[in-house]
């Protein structure tokens, strides 16, 4: 951190600094230097600067980078989006920035286990941080190898260290933790401290689950494959702050134009050093969140209800002056909840059950909202206990989404629940 400066004058200073990097040595910024040659006096500013769309990076990566330096690795977004996916270039030194900066602390006597997603590339290791490793989990040799390592611990320079953090993509830890009750393995008795999960749905059933068979404290984190920006969940507040310094803006999704309350698109703005190679300045992230209070930790919460493409977006005509956003990702987090709705196998772990994502169907257009459930049995046979599911999940979507009961009681916004049979849904919303 810069000496004698606040969080937001050196965040200013580090986004000065990256803009004048950027236009210099980036082609994608050289090229259009006119946009941004506005001086930027306060990080609000950024206002006046046009948004980098996801295609332009994707479709031509080498026209943000700033060097011809070789990529200490890349990685690759797992697809969840439905198209190819996104790699993205790193160095050591963004990721020893990342790692030096605002972290919270860990056991010096332990090690923090990394569970790398196969088909997001190779993981990036420091040599200077020999209490990470990273564990691959793919076929069951991978489940043994991980259970030796919690049991044994793991050969360091400085002795054998127990595993004391967890850090997985989540549906990793849903599978690990079934396969260990499996092996009759007690994870309570490893000694783990914290458990982070990551890149999709982490059911709020199976956080609660997480926490009482680990006996450790579990968090969510929100992050993107191509944007060096990872949010944590505050224990305070259970809202999401950013661990390092990025810009956040949140823009309408439509006209967009900053907002200051209520829902809209997450735009992100890598600063210096923590990206170098590549960078992007108000990336369209096209993820939907909701601005929370501020907390005595950060003075920007949120939290991530869903991409934008998979959510619902009402503006209804009561002269509110904040839209109303049905998510892709609260919708399904509401859903696990109901045990039964039907759940999705996951194709390299078909073997095991309720590992899954919910199924259900989220659409909407002008101001209705439709939800389509697939249960676990024929709502034909069992007509009253549909009805009441069907009930209940209404009740809980009206109270969970922000000012959505209002408007639908106001009739103003219909919303429409049905159930259909196992294999019966047509179209399914991934989260």
């Amino acid at each position: 951190m810069v000496e004698n400066l606040t969080a937001s004058e050196e965040c200013l200073q580090r986004l000065q600094q990256t803009i004048q990097f950027a236009v210099k040595t980036i082609p994608y910024y050289r090229d259009r230097a006119a946009r941004y040659s506005k001086p930027v006096n306060t990080t609000q500013d950024l206002e006046n600067f046009p948004f980098v769309e996801p295609e332009s990076f994707v479709s031509d990566p080498r026209s943000f980078c700033s060097s011809s330096q070789w990529p200490d690795s890349i990685s690759f977004s797992s697809a969840t989006t439905g198209s190819i996916g996104r790699s993205r270039w790193h160095l050591k030194t963004e990721k020893e920035a990342q790692s030096g900066y605002g972290q919270r602390a860990t056991n010096a006597s332990g090690i923090t286990l990394v569970i790398h997603p196969f088909d997001q590339g190779a993981p990036l290791q420091i040599e200077e941080k020999p209490n990470t490793i990273y564990l691959p989990f793919f076929v069951p040799w991978h489940y043994e190898l991980i259970l030796n390592t919690l049991e044994s611990g793991w050969s360091s320079p400085m002795g054998r260290l127990h595993v004391s953090h967890i850090l997985a993509f989540s549906p990793a830890l849903r599978i690990l933790t079934t396969w260990l009750a499996e092996q009759d393995k007690d994870p309570a008795t490893f000694g783990v401290k914290e458990v982070a999960g990551y890149g999709s749905i982490q059911p709020p059933v199976w956080r609660r689950r997480l926490k009482t068979r680990w006996h450790a404290h579990y968090t969510d984190l929100y992050g993107l494959s191509e944007v060096k920006a990872i949010a944590d969940t505050c224990p305070i507040c259970d809202n999401c702050h950013f661990l390092y310094p990025v810009i956040p803006e949140v823009v309408d999704s439509a006209s967009r134009q900053l907002v200051k309350q209520g829902v809209g698109v997450l735009v992100l703005t890598e600063l210096m050093p923590f990206a170098q190679l590549q960078l992007l300045i108000r990336y369209w992230t096209g993820d939907l969140v909701e601005i929370m209070s501020p907390c005595m930790l950060s003075s920007f919460g949120f939290k991530f209800r869903g991409r934008l493409a998979d959510s619902v977006i009402l503006t209804p005509s009561n002269g509110r002056a904040t839209k109303i956003a049905i998510g892709s990702l609260q919708t399904g987090e509401i859903c696990s909840e109901f045990p039964d709705i039907a759940v999705t196998r996951i194709p390299w772990a078909s073997s095991f059950e309720d590992v899954g994502a919910p199924r259900f169907f989220l659409s909407g257009s002008n101001n209705t909202v439709s939800i389509v459930v697939e249960l676990r049995f024929s709502p034909e046979l069992f007509q009253e206990r549909s009805d009441q599911l069907i009930r209940s999940l209404r009740q809980t979507i009206l109270r969970e989404v922000t000012g959505l009961g209002a408007v639908v009681e106001a009739g103003q916004v219909f919303l429409g629940i049905e159930s259909v049979g196992p294999g019966r849904l047509l179209q399914l919303t991934n989260v």
